[in-house]
């Protein structure tokens, strides 16, 4: 072959290697595809909460920081954050029935607050319980086993304690405190002959007080289911509440769970307990 042949020929070739190229880059892209394609999904991560409450607590009473320790561990199960903001009593219900819907709801209360506020919603089952207990001064004569053998004795209660409101209505005189340290001072002073209180924080607070010489927890009216509170909002959430509940009992695994944060929350209240003007009851 001539030079200038042999010239011709390489540019023709070279031209054609050019023109072939581009094609390659979209094959390569398309067995990248499909190699992707054909590899096993990432395991999924844990979803953050696809929501928050803002729920009221009644005070900080003993059996409520219990409640609302179990509450969250609840909610978190279903996806869903919680707020707590201790409350009075008769606040947190002013508050939780406004139209503003600022609260979704509250910790825990007793049926018979859900009976007389038809508008919430009682979340069932009940995931934890109160003993709507007797304090009196050591010595005391009078046994007190029903409500209504507070019949003509003055008793002292925590304003917005639901349960210790019905059972005092058969008193001779009802004094209403949100003060822990202040009702259990004026029952060692005699200014009242008893104090209804849920168990758990009157034996807490009276060893807080160092009052426990003077003042024993005679016995229990009554234990009482709390409920978790819902706004109407939330019906649907109230339902599937009630089904990590029913199914925490079923496992024992609720019973445990209480029993730890009972522990806790009762050291830690030893250790260095709320101020008692912050303190209200549990209803």
């Amino acid at each position: 072959m001539q030079g200038g042949s042999l010239r011709r020929w390489l540019a023709l070739l070279t031209l054609c290697s050019v023109a072939a190229w581009p094609g390659m880059p979209a094959q390569a892209s398309q067995t990248a595809r499909a190699r992707a394609a054909s590899a096993p999904a990432a395991a999924p991560t844990a979803s953050a909460p696809t929501i928050t409450l803002h729920l009221a607590r009644n005070g900080n009473a003993v059996v409520q920081v219990v409640a609302g320790k179990l509450l969250r561990e609840l909610y978190a199960r279903l996806g869903v954050a919680i707020e707590i903001e201790p409350l009075p009593g008769k606040r947190a219900t002013l508050m939780v029935m406004a139209a503003d819907g600022r609260l979704d709801g509250e910790v825990a209360r007793v049926s018979a607050y859900a009976d007389a506020n038809p508008s919430l919603i009682r979340v069932d089952p009940p995931y934890y319980s109160l003993s709507s207990s007797v304090f009196v001064r050591r010595g005391f004569a009078t046994p007190i086993r029903r409500a209504e053998d507070l019949a003509g004795l003055r008793v002292g209660v925590f304003g917005g304690a639901t349960h210790a409101e019905l059972a005092a209505k058969h008193a001779l005189s009802v004094v209403e405190l949100a003060s822990f340290e202040q009702l259990y001072k004026m029952l060692a002073a005699g200014r009242v002959d008893v104090v209804i209180d849920a168990g758990i924080n009157g034996d807490a607070e009276l060893r807080r007080l160092g009052l426990d010489a003077l003042i024993e927890h005679q016995g229990d009216l009554a234990r009482l289911d709390l409920h978790a509170i819902l706004v109407a909002r939330h019906a649907a959430l109230a339902q599937s509440l009630g089904a990590e509940i029913r199914a925490l009992r079923a496992s024992g695994e609720l019973q445990a769970l209480t029993a730890r944060y009972e522990r806790e929350t009762l050291a830690a209240w030893a250790q260095a307990p709320p101020p008692p003007s912050a303190s209200a009851p549990s209803r």
